[in-house]
């Protein structure tokens, strides 16, 4: 008779247990506004999605999948207003797989690192000062330019496949093994010449036909490091099928 009883409290055990595992967790998306104004998220994903909007109001969307081609991206959002500047602690619930935060010009932190399934995010052209993606390794696409950044480290991002960070205050760029990259434009920073060797050395062998590009020297204030750059030093990424440019 105690073993019978024992094996149904196990059982029983067992099915809170994977209950438990059943309760979907919120990812948390916090951002800290500048001023006072319209702030927009464009978000994707799969799932029913709830935002608690961190003012008394929440939306709740069934959200649409990734669409293949990013201009079709903007198809996909949530919209809110705020009334006042200030930290805002947004909770998603559902598989977010792409994120946009509109080029507000106006968020100043931003922090997604519990949102792991990301795929996509499109912060760029606002005040970001640093950006921490060490827990987004689902991470495809990085468009992070025209920020206040000093450094950047993707080195844990191995599934992406575009890198756009150029026009920040970059004198750091750390990646890591990227086997699936195919576009990094970096320029418009203040890397120097060991920087971008490093980088040359770490990018992946592409093929002809995949128009890999590396854009490291700049329009407006080109990486100090790339006047440096010797003949030798960029072969290392024209060998690997990678165009070498200068905007």
């Amino acid at each position: 008779m105690k073993k019978k009883l024992f094996i149904i409290a196990a059982i029983a055990g067992m099915v809170l247990v994977g209950c438990k595992k059943k309760i979907e967790e919120p990812y948390v998306l916090t951002m800290t506004t500048a001023v006072s104004g319209e702030y927009k998220l464009y978000i994707t994903g799969t799932g029913t999605a709830t935002i608690d909007w961190g003012d008394g109001s929440s939306d709740h969307v069934t959200l649409s999948n990734l669409p293949a081609d990013l201009k079709d991206l903007w198809d996909y959002f949530f919209t809110h207003i705020y009334a006042s500047a200030g930290v805002k602690t947004i909770k998603v619930t559902g598989n977010v797989l792409s994120l946009d935060t509109d080029w507000t010009g106006e968020i100043t932190d931003l922090d997604v690192s519990k949102m792991p399934a990301l795929k996509v995010l499109l912060c760029g052209n606002e005040k970001l000062t640093l950006l921490d993606v060490s827990e987004n390794t689902a991470l495809t696409v990085l468009y992070c330019n025209f920020n206040n950044l000093t450094s950047l480290n993707v080195s844990k991002n191995t599934a992406l496949t575009k890198l756009y960070c150029y026009g920040n205050n970059l004198t750091t760029l750390t990646l890591g093994t990227h086997n699936a990259l195919t576009e990094l434009y970096c320029n418009d920073n203040y890397l120097g010449k060991e920087n971008l060797v490093d980088i040359f050395n770490k990018l992946p062998t592409r093929m002809p036909a995949d128009d890999a590009r590396i854009y490291c020297g700049g329009g407006f204030y080109p990486n100090p490091g790339y006047s440096l750059l010797t003949p030798t030093d960029i072969q290392i990424a024209t060998d690997k099928n990678w165009t070498v440019g200068d905007r």
